[in-house]
């Protein structure tokens, strides 16, 4: 009724998957930043897992879903 499609993914396609691509853009973030003197402690490794995360906003996150339909159509 709200006018929404479903859309199927193929069976394996990790180049089509959001989160997929969410996973790449934190480890990126993490082979980046993993050297900086900020997280070499034990509660730094937490930060900056959590910064890597914190690092895919609404706009990223919405590439990701654009990148997929656009490949889908």
């Amino acid at each position: 009724m709200a006018g929404a499609k479903l859309h199927y993914l193929p069976p394996y396609s990790p180049e089509l998957n959001p989160i997929e691509m969410a996973f790449g853009s934190v480890l990126g973030y993490l082979r980046a930043h993993s050297s900086d003197p900020r997280y070499l402690c034990v509660d730094g490794y937490y930060t900056l897992l959590e910064d890597a995360f914190r690092s895919i906003d609404y706009r990223k996150a919405s590439s990701f879903i654009g990148h997929m339909y656009t490949e889908l159509a």
